[in-house]
């Protein structure tokens, strides 16, 4: 394995910090997606009990 020049290497680093970011982002968006989902199952279920 050759070793990577600077601008190889700054490189590599900055695509895994966007990569990182992305996948952190996704994370959360699809967390929110489930609360939203669990919060309106609830409120059916306490709209049906009445």
């Amino acid at each position: 394995m050759k070793p990577l020049s600077k601008k190889e290497f700054m490189h590599k680093v900055i695509n895994d910090l966007y990569n990182k970011q992305r996948l952190e982002k996704e994370k959360l968006k699809s967390a929110s997606a489930h609360a939203i989902e669990n919060t309106i199952k609830v409120n059916e279920f306490r709209r049906k009990k009445k």
